[in-house]
């Protein structure tokens, strides 16, 4: 047809003329040829054999495992104490005693002047030159209380008889000037005796005036006695004041972090002495960005996890700051937790902390450092103790060297008579050493214990072991800022759910290179991941780690689809 239409058009053409017959053959030519493509089309094509199946759909995964989100969703915090202090005395004077560092002290509590809690003793001072200025106040005030004494009985004793005495004299005067005027009237008397009488009568008067006039000043001057006997009452009581104020105790409960003036210094009102840590709560210092820091309030409760434990303990906010760091433009954070006690070396929950405790122990030390064979020492206060059989300690006797290494140790204690020396030494209070005249089963290095509970059964193993606070400050820990911390399972994206109804939802299972729909339910939201678990039986068989879940085009897959995997996503919170 093609062949036709061209032959046809430059046949044409040449006829009329080359260049019109050149176009309008080529055009001629060309609708033809195309014409007769479409009428020969149909018989010339192939058969028709139906429409080709569709390609699997490309998609991604994630291949399940047992997750424990909080790992990947905790944040470093930073241990610091809540409150810390420097102590000093009130009043000045010599430093009779203080406690040594690391000492754990019970705070004194006081409300409206009443002694709640007593606390524990920081340090003393001598109080002889207070007891010296408290006895001269008493003296002070006993002669005040003497003179108000006599003031009052001056008052109202003397003076009062004195002025009846005078009004007595003054009413005979008065009498003898009436007689002598009427006489003198008569002249029956002298001038003389007249002018006598008169004296007489205003002397008398005078003295009534003069009488009454003492009284009043006696009732100022008792009145300032009186004033004299409150200052004096008041010198008492600052006396008594000051010298109690030479016992220190603790402000607050805490741990002694260092000690600035040693027994024997002297120390001025006012002058730290020691420095103490308060230990129980502890501030977790943390740095957020503002939408982190934005969901936080105060008293909301989050949790931690402290260095070497695997449970995790609450903790609630406690301040936020307003304002973020100019140089890294976050927020910080502080939050308060309850500190816990344990021993040294042993983790919370181990059973050796069903023992009995023994929180000290001491060394039975050498009196002379250059003979360790001679006289024996141990500590007298704390560990000699007396019965019916006479001295005796509490001491390990088959403890091996280096058994404190790991800072606990389960030993049994042993009753050990001894005989005290004479010979004491006295370590700035903290240790008063005692010379054993006779040892008996001690020997050089002995582990001796300190403060063994009155109830202790001998040969029953013990736990001897410093006490020490879980959280200290310096250290860093996790910090999971979540109300209720998530629980492991299988966790997978938000966007590998499927919604089945009002609070179903489906993942894709990858099986034999197509998809199985399974149902489940949704438990735990963590991050932009969510816990599942499969909704029945058929599922959970389905639904376990190592299995491949879709996260691409979940909502236009179908149960059965052929799916091509091109790759895998990593479980990220």
């Amino acid at each position: 047809g093609l062949g036709t239409g061209l032959g046809t058009g430059l046949g044409t053409g040449l006829g009329t003329g080359l260049s019109t017959g050149l176009s309008t053959g080529l055009s001629t030519g060309l609708s033809l040829g195309l014409f007769a493509l479409l009428l020969a089309a149909p018989a010339c094509g192939p058969d028709d054999e139906g429409e080709p199946p569709p390609r699997p759909r490309p998609v991604r995964v994630v291949e399940l495992a047992r997750v424990d989100p909080t790992g990947p969703l905790s944040l470093a915090g930073s241990v610091e104490a809540w409150k810390q202090q420097d102590v000093s005395f009130e009043v000045g004077g010599r430093v009779a005693f203080i406690v040594d560092t690391t000492t754990q002290l019970a705070g004194r509590w006081t409300e409206a002047g009443q002694v709640v809690v007593t606390g524990d003793m920081l340090a003393r001072l001598d109080p002889r030159d207070h007891e010296i200025a408290r006895d001269n106040a008493q003296a002070v005030v006993a002669v005040s209380d003497e003179n108000l004494r006599l003031g009052i009985t001056e008052r109202d004793k003397v003076l009062p008889a004195r002025i009846e005495a005078r009004r007595s004299e003054l009413r005979r005067a008065e009498a003898e000037y009436e007689r002598i005027s009427a006489a003198a009237e008569r002249s029956a008397v002298s001038q003389i005796e007249l002018i006598r009488s008169t004296a007489d009568r205003d002397g008398a008067r005078a003295e009534l005036l003069q009488a009454e006039a003492e009284l009043e000043g006696k009732q100022a001057e008792v009145a300032a006695l009186r004033a004299r006997q409150a200052q004096a009452r008041q010198g008492l009581e600052q006396a008594e004041h000051d010298l109690a104020r030479c016992t220190l105790y603790a402000p607050f409960s805490g741990e002694v972090a260092e000690v600035l003036v040693e027994a024997g210094g002297n120390a001025l009102a006012g002058e730290p002495v020691a420095h103490l840590v308060m230990t129980d709560p502890m501030r977790i210092n943390l740095a957020l960005s503002a939408q982190a820091a934005a969901g936080l309030h105060p008293g909301q409760a989050v949790h931690f996890q402290a260095p070497g434990e695997e449970r995790l303990r609450q903790a609630v906010v406690y301040e936020k700051a307003t304002i973020a760091d100019a140089d890294t433009r976050t927020f910080r954070v502080s939050l308060l937790a309850r500190n816990e006690r344990g021993v040294a070396g042993i983790p919370a929950g181990d059973p050796r902390l069903a023992y009995p405790r023994i929180t000290n122990v001491t060394r039975a030390l050498g009196y002379d450092p250059d003979d360790p064979s001679g006289s024996l020492m141990v500590e007298e206060t704390r560990s000699l103790r007396q019965d019916a059989g006479g001295s005796y300690v509490w001491a390990a006797l088959d403890a091996p060297p280096g058994i404190f290494a790991d800072g606990a140790a389960v030993l049994p204690l042993r009753r050990v008579r001894v005989v005290p020396g004479d010979q004491r030494l006295n370590f700035q209070g903290l240790y008063v050493m005692r010379s054993l005249e006779d040892p008996g089963a001690l020997d050089a290095d002995a582990v001796v214990a300190l403060d063994v509970p009155d109830d202790y059964v001998e040969g029953t193993p013990a736990l001897i072991g410093r006490d020490e606070w879980r959280l200290r400050a310096g250290q860093i820990v996790r910090v999971l800022l979540e109300a209720s911390p998530p629980s492991p399972g299988l966790f997978v994206p938000m966007d590998a759910l499927k919604p089945t109804g009002r609070d179903g939802a489906q993942v894709f299972v990858l099986q034999d290179g197509g998809v199985r729909a399974v149902a489940v339910r949704t438990l735990d939201p963590v991050g932009q991941l969510i816990r599942i678990e499969a909704a029945d039986a058929a599922g959970a068989a389905l639904l376990v780690e190592g299995a491949q879940v879709v996260t691409d085009f979940v909502h236009f897959l179908r149960d059965g689809e052929p799916v091509q995997v091109v790759g895998t996503r990593e479980l990220r919170p």
